[in-house]
């Protein structure tokens, strides 16, 4: 006895392979990168490398700033993580490695004012 294989069967299996292909992919697609700006681009945070989110004051040399940011990690997603930088001119720092974002955002401090925050940029 001998099995055919017609075209239906090979479109099923192409299929199957697709979908399994597609689904041990998943985890990955899940991790993408974040990026927060506030609206006058003095504090901008953003994640790269393995899950670290970096914090860049743009505030000019002659009127240093600080800013700061907020974020949620997916390993407590109930838990605001935040930090600040003081200082100017592309002044930085990087937050330690963790687990993946789901929210981000930026701001910048205003004395007497309403802190300038960016939008969340996650889905939290």
């Amino acid at each position: 006895m001998s099995i055919r294989f017609n075209r239906p069967v090979k479109a099923l299996a192409t299929l199957a392979g697709g979908v399994l292909a597609a689904s041990t992919l998943a985890p990955v697609a899940g991790a993408f990168a974040m990026s927060a700006s506030t609206s006058n681009g003095v504090a901008h945070s953003y994640t790269h490398g393995s899950n670290i989110v970096r914090l860049v004051n743009n505030s000019w040399a002659t009127n240093p700033g600080h800013v700061y940011n907020q974020y949620y990690r997916s390993a407590a997603p109930t838990t605001q993580r935040s930090y600040e930088v003081y200082g100017a001119d592309g002044a930085y720092v990087d937050s330690n490695t963790g687990s993946s974002l789901i929210d981000l955002r930026a701001c910048e401090t205003i004395p007497a004012w309403p802190d300038n925050c960016s939008a969340w940029s996650g889905s939290h």
